[in-house]
């Protein structure tokens, strides 16, 4: 798998949606397509988990009146990869695809916004008083909006 490991990605969820590589900031207009974008986005939201293709297809087609869910969803993952091609972030594969199970690439390094926060409030609710403070101080700073706002 050819990717950049030089640069980290980091993906901010919790204000407007940015993903920087590095120091840059990922141009995201070369998205175009808000399905596109919202497919990105949703892979990055459960880049741990993973996510099954039911699901993606659920989340993507499921108010509108698409014939071949399946179809699109292919083309859509298609789309995608040709778009981070472009903007220089991979070469190759970002997606495992396994058992019907959607998932960012491990070896690709990022770090995301709300998962940092849902992983230190997590952490807070079975913490001592003390480390629970300071989950939570550092939860705040993650934190500056709504989710996705806008």
């Amino acid at each position: 798998m050819e990717h950049n490991t030089e640069k980290n990605l980091t993906v901010y969820m919790l204000n407007d949606f940015c993903v920087m590589y590095g120091d840059e900031a990922l141009p995201l207009e070369k998205f175009g397509n808000s399905k596109l974008m919202e497919l990105f986005q949703i892979i990055l939201r459960y880049k741990k988990t993973g996510i099954s293709r039911g699901q993606l297809q659920q989340m993507l087609y499921d108010e509108d009146s698409v014939d071949d869910k399946s179809h699109s969803l292919d083309s859509l993952v298609y789309r995608l990869k040709r778009t981070l091609e472009q903007t220089g972030l991979v070469q190759n594969e970002f997606l495992h695809i396994k058992n019907g199970i959607y998932k960012w690439c491990e070896e690709i390094p990022m770090t995301v916004d709300l998962l940092e926060f849902e992983a230190l409030m997590e952490k807070a609710v079975s913490a001592n008083a003390e480390e629970k403070k300071k989950c939570l101080i550092r939860a705040f700073y993650w934190y500056e909006a709504e989710f996705l706002e806008g």
